[in-house]
């Protein structure tokens, strides 16, 4: 069981240094043409790894990034883990802007479920919708207004 003050430390290292965010990949194999992949990443300074590390222990989730010199990143992107911190972190985030990415982020989990699934039409179009609209909200990734073509 994790401790109220270990995951309002999480939650304030997400709200500090934390990217919450979907990649969406051109991609020839899938259904409409775009692989859809949440993540939830935090990065610190390398001087300050061993809290990414200790955070990972704690969680039972994620992978640690070590190849930059400067510093050190655990990403989670697993669609379970995803949701599980969701479910974790929400009560304990302060920032507004990242309730409200978390909440965008967790619709967009439940529309994809838990298993790959193959979605319809309109579950990917509202998926899309869902992903510029958190592209809006997040400070790192500007200009994200890219039509997307959905192949039939």
């Amino acid at each position: 069981m994790i401790g109220k003050n270990e995951l309002n430390y999480i939650a304030g290292l997400l709200d500090g240094e934390g990217y919450i965010g979907v990649r969406v990949i051109k991609h020839s194999y899938q259904r409409f043409g775009y692989r859809i992949q949440p993540a939830i990443v935090i990065s610190v300074s390398r001087n300050d790894g061993s809290a990414i590390f200790e955070i990972k222990e704690l969680l039972g989730m994620g992978t640690i990034d070590n190849r930059t010199r400067f510093q050190t990143t655990l990403s989670i992107r697993k669609k379970s883990d995803v949701k599980r911190f969701i479910q974790l972190i929400t009560p304990c985030v302060r920032f507004p802007s990242t309730k409200r990415k978390l909440a965008l982020l967790n619709q967009i989990m439940n529309i994809l479920g838990e298993q790959y699934k193959r979605l319809t039409k309109e579950e990917f179009e509202t998926v899309i919708q869902l992903v510029t609209e958190l592209r809006k909200h997040s400070k790192r990734v500007k200009g994200f207004h890219r039509n997307f073509v959905v192949r039939a």
